[in-house]
């Protein structure tokens, strides 16, 4: 479960799904516009890739049928008015591709046979050109992403006090751990969208097995900004609320070894003593007096159920 923020709006507004990401940015910016190609000499902009397969289906049928298959929302992105919004929710497909290769011919064909076209051909060639930075980034400002399912820097844990809020992020390795503890800005609990990413943060935790180490050291500064940026990104909230973050890095074997460290001082269950109870016992049986009659004891167990009552009363 992941939360989805809006690089567009001024607030950068959040939302749980990326469907609904992308009906935002259909409906509120229109960044998912794409060019219908063989419109020739005019330019015809539709604001998604079905309504521009429902208008070549109708409007050109002979095309249609040669390229239905290629008018897809992954294959639109070389029709997409603004590529490098379009790619931030829709993973287009490879440029060598055929359906790539036809798109960016019948969009070069429609440039030219345009006399003032809204973007030139070389602004077109470049957007193309941006399907490389579609690699994870640990900044937001380079790309967009779900970083809450990124198998990188998982959640360990965030808690919630009166006066702070503590995050701990590890980084699972092959022979190490890398952990990252931020202080947020707690004024951040004021503000609803951020206060509802965090909490849906908090549902995505995957806690480490193992032992969480006790002291961590400083960033250098030279890498502050770029953690920063990441804790932002992971948890959702803005760059400025991230006060303090400083980092350790330990070995597996270590991690486990205190693990195993600390289960063997918990005391086993079948190593604590009880007592056995028998008919015999001098505290649960009958004792004569010499001055009166006989009397039992009183149990500590129901009467119904304990044995020692039962032959009391014989």
């Amino acid at each position: 479960m992941g939360v989805f923020d809006c690089w567009i709006c001024p607030k950068r507004k959040m939302l749980c799904t990326r469907m609904d990401l992308k009906l935002h940015l259909i409906s509120t910016h229109q960044r998912l516009r794409v060019i219908c190609a063989w419109c020739k000499g005019e330019e015809r902009w539709y604001r998604r890739a079905v309504d521009l397969r429902d208008h070549v289906r109708k409007t050109h049928p002979a095309i249609f049928h040669e390229t239905k298959e290629s008018l897809g929302e992954p294959n639109c992105f070389y029709l997409s008015e603004t590529p490098h919004d379009y790619r931030r929710v829709i993973i287009p497909t490879k440029p060598d591709t055929d359906s790539a290769r036809y798109l960016k011919r019948a969009v070069e064909t429609l440039v030219t046979s345009i006399r003032h076209p809204t973007r030139s051909l070389a602004e077109w060639r470049s957007g193309w050109s941006c399907i490389p930075l579609l690699e994870r980034s640990p900044s937001p400002l380079l790309d967009y992403e779900d970083t809450c399912d990124s198998p990188e820097m998982k959640i360990h844990d965030i808690a919630i006090n009166a006066k702070s809020i503590k995050a701990t992020l590890y980084q699972e390795g092959e022979a190490s751990v890398k952990w990252l503890f931020a202080d947020i800005d707690h004024r951040l609990m004021t503000t609803p969208r951020e206060r509802e990413a965090l909490f849906r943060r908090m549902l995505s935790v995957e806690p480490f097995h193992g032992v969480v180490p006790q002291t961590s050291n400083t960033i250098p500064q030279a890498d502050v900004d770029t953690e920063r940026a990441r804790v932002s990104t992971i948890l959702g909230v803005l760059v400025s609320n991230v006060c303090r973050i400083s980092e350790v890095t330990e070995s597996k074997y270590a991690s486990k070894r205190k693990r195993e460290c600390s289960e063997d001082r918990r005391p086993s269950r079948r190593s604590r003593s009880t007592r056995p109870i028998t008919p015999n016992s001098s505290a649960d049986s009958a004792q004569p007096t010499a001055s009166g009659p006989t009397t039992t004891s009183r149990c500590r167990f129901p009467p119904l159920c304990c044995q020692c009552h039962r032959l009391a009363r014989r």
